[in-house]
């Protein structure tokens, strides 16, 4: 994985990889190797408990990491409101 990821580093500034939900080495190597990590849930009790479970795993394997930004569900998908505007 790790060579694949450095080949597609020559090719591409940005690189985005979608892991699937299983813990395998490659996705382990692939977290490792990142520059960001990006976690993504759903705003559910389940999917919460998850994302907790991927915070921790993440630390693990980035103990040099500064602690993650939390951002309230749906945050990246909103748009500001404009102000009211005043007569």
């Amino acid at each position: 994985m790790r060579r694949l990821l450095t080949a597609a580093r020559f090719l591409a500034s940005d690189i985005i990889l979608d892991l699937p939900h299983a813990w395998t080495p490659a996705v382990r190597e692939a977290l490792r190797f990142a520059d960001e990590v990006v976690l993504v849930a759903l705003p559910t009790v389940p999917g919460f408990r998850n994302l907790r479970s991927l915070i921790t795993a993440c630390e693990a394997l980035r103990p040099n990491e500064t602690p993650p930004a939390a951002e309230a569900p749906g945050d990246a998908l909103r748009r500001p409101t404009p102000a009211p505007h005043e007569e």
